[in-house]
This record gives structure tokens, sequence and C-alpha cells, in this order.
């Protein structure tokens, strides 16, 4: 009884904490407030209503309240009769009436406010959030944060504040009744307290079922997503079936769940109007035992009447809130991982006319894997510099590092005389436009795929970029040129194409700084070859900075640095390195000469 009634007191205070949340909640208690004043007023004016039709001038016991009607309209110049004080009853019942309407709606509205508020909060914690932690969770999670969590957590506000909304106007029309039958209001508190306790039984159930739902969903989105990164495997594989099987019994378990809440739910609704049945045919049975009239027992009927669906929908309500706070909570407990994760900014600006200077850097990760150990590069403005070296050498972990999503484990990286601690991401990655040898486009036309997230272009800008990029072919090629749908992930194009499409996206953005990241290494000699080429015409204009293992796709930089062992063993040009006979003459003829099975 204890526990039951601590877990009470706990969800009140939750409830409480959800409605202060919420936008406008003081208007909307206000406009309940004045609806509960309005119905206070108005259904008791029925009663001389009521007995005006039954022929009585005022019914026995309620002679003081008849005569503080007259008093009162008396003093505004009003002869009390039937007609006026029937219109007044239904201007105040009316008034009450949309006034809850009004609250109501505006609860609505701020639910939707709300889960608006809660995806963009996602979002922007997602973006903020430090490197290594983001890789560690799972995508799929991420997603159904956004589109379902954040819906519900909505939905949680709105709840309570439809609790409180009918939980104020049961106590309103139990006020009402008190003035009315002090007994009937007594025995209507039992029996709906009663009520009240086996609901909250139900309500805990209903939590428990919620909880496994979320955690049902999230392994649902999770392989889902897992799906459709890897499509062509799962849809040419043996693991086929497999996977298909495992997402159906996921499918299964959550309809499965969902029936159960379903069932709970609607035995409270069920539970609540059957009860105020018999609650309402025990009274007219008992009425005369009751010492009522029968103008107040229509009254207190059309209370009741009222009472009922308030109640049940109070139930509802208060069900639905239980399977909403799970959800809600997780989607907190996220927030709050997002948060305390959050990685580290500085407050100075990166000018992309400065070098990026690695001064004796060392890095490691948690796992104690040791990638560079006094590491010295550094990267001049408006020049192509190249990063090549064997597989798991640190090429990525660096550009990793030159984007300052990782940070050193030692050493200093100097971006113009910033050290790494003291500058802002933001003034960098502002800059920077990525290119990776897995691209992603959206399923919409070439123009769409090149404008992603810019509103304000022209076309001239469009087909500079595009001639920039060496699509100019490829886009004439198109039958219906920029405007060709592409379809998901630029599918109607080749491999070359779809590289040059994300090259001339790149563009588009206006960066100052170019990275290509492994961005031609699936790519056939021919294709190799254009992106080459442009890329050579490109270094004039940008800071571009290359990471790959195909030494081919270097010769036109500037700098070349190869990694071996966590240090740059060589730099200098195509020529000078070729020269040296060492490193990177080793890995060139090692990529030329072909490699036969024995």
């Amino acid at each position: 009884m204890i526990n039951s009634t601590k877990k009470t007191l706990e969800k009140l205070s939750f409830i409480y904490k959800l409605i202060i949340s919420s936008p406008r909640y003081k208007l909307i208690i206000l406009l309940q407030l004045v609806s509960g004043l309005a119905s206070i007023v108005g259904l008791p004016l029925l009663l001389p209503v009521l007995s005006y039709m039954e022929g009585n001038s005022s019914p026995a016991g309620q002679e003081k309240y008849f005569q503080f009607i007259e008093l009162v309209l008396s003093k505004i110049g009003l002869e009390p009769n039937f007609y006026l004080i029937l219109t007044i009853a239904a201007f105040f019942i009316l008034f009450g009436q949309i006034l809850v309407f009004i609250s109501t709606l505006l609860a609505a509205n701020a639910q939707v406010e709300i889960s608006e508020k809660y995806k963009k909060e996602i979002f922007d914690a997602y973006s903020k959030a430090d490197w290594l932690w983001l890789i560690d969770n799972r995508s799929g999670e991420m997603n159904y944060s956004v589109l379902n969590e954040a819906d519900t957590a909505g939905v949680a506000h709105l709840n309570a504040q439809r609790v409180f909304i009918y939980l104020l106007q049961v106590g309103v029309l139990l006020f009402i009744t008190v003035k009315l039958s002090f007994l009937i209001t007594f025995l209507a508190v039992v029996v709906y307290g009663i009520l009240a306790i086996l609901s909250s039984l139900s309500s805990a159930a209903i939590h428990r079922l919620s909880e496994i739902y979320n955690d049902k969903y999230k392994k649902l989105a999770n392989d889902l997503n897992g799906l459709q990164q890897n499509k062509k495997f799962f849809k040419t594989s043996l693991l086929n079936r497999k996977s298909v099987e495992g997402i159906f019994s996921h499918i299964s378990d959550i309809a499965f769940n969902i029936k159960k809440q379903n069932i709970r739910i609607e035995m409270q609704r069920t539970l609540s109007l059957f009860v105020t049945f018999v609650f309402l045919i025990s009274l007219m049975f008992f009425y005369k035992q009751l010492s009522l009239n029968y103008s107040t027992l229509l009254l207190v009927l059309l209370i009741f009447v009222r009472i009922a669906p308030q109640f049940s929908m109070l139930s509802a309500a208060f069900a639905s809130l239980d399977s909403n706070i799970p959800i809600y909570c997780s989607l907190h407990k996220r927030l709050e991982e997002f948060h305390s994760n959050e990685e580290k900014n500085g407050s100075e600006g990166f000018q992309s006319s400065e070098s990026i200077n690695f001064d004796n850097v060392s890095y490691s990760y948690p796992n104690g894997n040791k990638v560079f150990d006094g590491l010295n590069v550094v990267i001049e403005p408006k020049k192509a510099t190249a990063f090549v070296g064997c597989s798991g050498v640190g090429k990525s972990t660096l550009l990793d590092l030159t984007l300052r999503l990782l940070n050193p484990t030692q050493g200093t990286i100097f971006y113009g005389d910033i050290p790494h601690d003291r500058l802002d991401k933001d003034s960098l990655r502002s800059k920077v436009a990525y290119v990776s040898q897995e691209t992603t486009l959206v399923d919409g036309t070439l123009k769409d795929n090149l404008t992603i997230r810019v509103s304000d272009y022209t076309d001239e800008k469009i087909w500079k970029v595009i001639k920039k990029a060496g699509l100019e072919e490829v886009v004439n090629g198109l039958a219906q040129g920029i405007d060709t749908p592409i379809g998901e992930n630029g599918i109607q194009l080749s491999g070359g194409q779809r590289q040059r499409v994300a090259l001339a996206r790149a563009l588009f953005m206006d960066p100052e700084i170019l990275i290509l990241d492994e961005a031609t290494s699936s790519l056939d000699v021919q294709s190799d070859l254009l992106i080459q080429e442009t890329i050579k015409n490109l270094k004039k204009d940008f800071t571009i900075i290359i990471v790959t293992h195909k030494i081919s796709s270097v010769k036109f930089a500037d700098m070349i640095c190869v990694l071996e062992n966590g240090k740059a063993c060589e730099v200098g040009s195509y020529s000078e390195l070729q020269a040296k006979k060492g490193k990177f003459h080793q890995l060139e003829t090692l990529q030329k000469e072909p490699i036969y099975m024995k």
C-alpha cells in the first residue's frame, strides 16, 4: 500500500512536471478554471428550470438556493422566469464548453510544438556529439528517436494536460453534486475511488508493456537500418531469408505488444462506463430512499452523464500516459547522453589562408591501438596535399584529426597560430567540403543532388560547377539534362558519374578546403583519370587534401606524404619521391606489377 501510494505521488509529480514544461500551460489552466466556474454557475441554474417544468415553485431543501437566484436577478433589474433562467443556464454551460474546446485545442497544438522542439534538439545534440562516442552508437536508434520517440514525448505532454483537464472537470461536477446531495457525492467518490485504484493497477501493466514495446522497436529500427545500408548483400546472400525472418519476428512481437496494450486501455475505458451506468441505474432505483425529488434527480443524472465520459477519458489519458512515460524517459536519457558527450570547442576562428601544421602529434584510440607517434606534417593553403600508405597506417585517422573529430593524445595541431584546443571547430568545418568513397545521393533529379540544402542558387552557378567537375558531357547525355531523375542513391548513373556528381555538389558549396577521402579508389582507370584531371584544375582555387592508397591518383599533388609506423616517412613531390627510390617507389611498383597466386 505504501509503495502504491509512493508510485502514485511520483506519477502525479511527473504529470505536474510535464504540464509546467508545456507551452502556454498557464493559459490552458486559466481557461479550465474559468470553464469550471461557468459550470458551477450554469448547471445549478437548471434546477429551477426543472422545478418549473415539474410544476413546483422550488423543490424541497432548495428554498435558500432559489431565494439567492431571485435576489441576484432582482439586483440587476430582472424578473426571474422559466425562459430567462434557462437562457442564462444555457449561456454559462455553452461558454464553459467553448473554453474547454479552446484549451483542448491549445494543448493539442502544444504537443506538436513540443515534438518539433524535441526533434530539433536531438539533431542539434547529434551534430555536437563527440565523434568517438557517436560512432559507437547505433544509427537505427537515432532514427527511432527522431521518428517515434520525439512524437511520443509530445503525446506524453498532451496526455498530462488531458489528465489535468478531465480531473478538473470531474472535480467541478462532483463539487456541484455536493450542493445537491452530500450522500450521493460520497457514494460517487467511493465508487470512482475504487475504480481509480483498479485503473492504477492496470496502468502499471501498461507501463511495463510500453517498456518492452520501446526496446523491441529499437531493435527493429536497427535491423532495418542495417538492411537498407547493405541492400545488395542481403538481397543476394543466404542471410537474406534469415534477416527477413528476424525482422518479421520483431514486427510480430511489436504487434502482439500493441494488442495487449490496447486491450488494457479499452478495459479501463469500458469499466469506467459500466460502473457509471450501474451507479446511475442505482440512483434511479433508490432515489426515494436518497430523499431526491424529480428535478434534483434529473439534474444529478445529467451531471453524472457528463462525468461518465470525462472519467472514461481521464482513465484513457492516464493509461496512455503510462504507455508514453517509458518512451519519454528513453528520449530524455538519449538527450542526456548526447549532452554529456558533447565535443569541446574553442573560440578562435580559422582562416583558410593559413597552413595546418601537425607538430609532433601522437594519437592512440581508447582501446590502446597507437596510430601516430610524433607525426610532423604541414598542409599548405591553396595547394594539393596527398597522404598515401598501406591499409591501417592511419590515413583516415589523420583526416579525423585534421577536421577536429579526434584530439591528439600528445603534441599540437596548429591552424595558423591557433592550437587545436583553442580552435572554433565550426569555423574550420564551415569551410570544408568532403567527398568520400561511399557517395550518398538523394532520390531526385541531378539538380536536386547538386543543390541539396541550398535555396538561393542560379542555373548559371549550377552549370559552372558542372563544368568544373567535368560533368558537362554526362549532363548533355541525360534525357532531361539537370532535371533528369537519377534514382535512389544515383542508381541510374555509373560509379564514375556518381563520384563526379558528388564532387560537383562539393564545389557547389563554395568550399575553401576540399577533402577527397579515397574518392576514386573504386573507380575504373578512365573514370579515375577524368576526376584526376578535374582535381588538377581545381588546386589553384582550393586547399585540397587527398587520402588514397592509389599512387596513380596523386601524381598532380604539390606534396605527397607517405605514412608508415606512425610517422611521415617520406615527404615531397611525385618526381622527388620517385627519385628517392624509397617507400613511395616501393608502393608504386607493387601497384603496377600484377601479383600471381602460386
